[in-house]
């Protein structure tokens, strides 16, 4: 395994990063005057929708809601569309789409 990975699997990654030689410095938001696309996941736990809206309402940007718990599932859903619109022309969306099927209890 690498020692310092950047993303080896969604969901346990985080805490391989714990201990880079590298020194903590704190972050500083403020709302940007660029068009910003923010994309959350509903039921996702690796990066949980409160901290995408969270992260809007601290520095602004249009935030796009995926309705599945799958983290990284966007590249393979319909609505990818928008975020490489954005990527193309700046127009930015704050629709919901379906997302992979929730599996059930």
């Amino acid at each position: 395994m690498n020692r310092f990975p950047v993303a080896s699997g969604y969901g346990f990654y985080e805490q391989l990063c714990v201990g880079w030689p590298l020194a903590a410095r704190p972050w500083s938001f403020e709302n940007g005057t660029s068009p910003l696309q923010l994309a959350g996941h509903l039921y996702e736990p690796v990066t949980p929708i409160g901290w995408a809206l969270a992260m809007r309402q601290r520095i602004g940007g249009a935030l796009m809601t995926v309705e599945d718990d799958a983290h990284g599932s966007l590249s393979s859903l319909p609505c990818a569309d928008a975020v490489v619109t954005f990527f193309d022309t700046g127009k930015t969306t704050s629709a919901s789409c379906p997302g992979a099927p929730v599996p059930g209890p």
